[in-house]
């Protein structure tokens, strides 16, 4: 369950999702993003970090720039993984296995 969370961290903020969609057809360079993004440097820098670690964005280095390009299948994969999750019977899952309803109403 914690890399599911981990993913839907990363997508839970409206500038990482703007990030992921500037990004998915094109690899771009932060001096790119920042002035689209109106944020600084370093706080695009911040969301960059957040997307690599649940394994979003990938980077390539060219000299002294950095170019950053979606990680298209992770995210895919992810979101299919999710799915599976939810539609998974209760007691396959270890956090919830046993969990029984008796109603409210």
């Amino acid at each position: 369950m914690e890399k599911h969370v981990i993913l839907m961290k990363a997508l839970a903020d409206s500038t990482r999702l703007k990030l992921l969609k500037l990004i998915w057809d094109q690899e771009r360079c932060v001096c790119e993003l920042q002035p689209i993004l109106g944020i600084s440097q370093p706080a695009v820098s911040q969301h960059i970090a957040k997307l690599k670690a649940a394994g979003l964005v990938k980077e390539r280095r060219a000299g002294m720039w950095v170019y950053y390009q979606a990680n298209r299948s992770r995210l895919l994969e992810g979101l299919e993984a999710f799915k599976t999750f939810l539609d998974a019977d209760l007691a396959t899952i270890p956090e919830l296995a046993g969990t029984t309803f008796k109603g409210c109403c």
